[in-house]
């Protein structure tokens, strides 16, 4: 078995579901399930994803479907392209670093219309969960929990 069969195999086992009537376009959930299989390591870096229309005819979805979830997941740094060769987990995520005082907290939690306009670096639409960084005296800002890291301040050093 080829390494794009043995893809396309686990693939087709995934138990991927994605809801054509709800309020969220195909794409953006089919990015969401595959970028939620990177957050649980299910798929490591540097791993080939299924090609376009392989994936499309699999699932029943077009392969534009398939197309803009990939390019989704791209402009999130999350998937590289290798032209003639497909589709991969990237190796190096981008990573952002955020200071955090003393007394803020820090927690996860599903993604809210109002994350969005405070944060730096809002987090993708395709998640369902944020990083939230909640310091005192500020609003809560959201952040992707799978390119962030949380660095907590000492008293010593400003914010």
């Amino acid at each position: 078995m080829t390494e794009r069969q043995e893809v396309h195999a686990q693939w087709a086992d995934a138990g991927l579901v994605l809801y054509p009537e709800a309020p969220v376009p195909l794409y953006v959930q089919l990015a969401a399930a595959i970028r939620r299989r990177i957050a649980r390591w299910e798929l490591q870096a540097g791993v080939l994803l299924p090609s376009e229309p392989m994936f499309a005819e699999m699932h029943g979805l077009s392969r534009e479907t398939v197309n803009r979830a990939y390019r989704l997941l791209r402009e999130a740094g999350v998937i590289k392209a290798k032209r003639g060769v497909g589709w991969f987990v990237a190796q190096d995520l981008p990573i952002t670093y955020v200071p955090v005082a003393p007394g803020s907290k820090i927690y996860m939690r599903n993604v809210l219309p109002g994350d969005v306009q405070g944060s730096p670096q809002p987090p993708p639409v395709l998640l369902a969960t944020a990083l939230i960084v909640e310091e005192p005296g500020k609003p809560p800002v959201a952040y992707d929990p799978m390119a962030t890291v949380a660095v907590a301040q000492t008293a010593s050093e400003p914010s």
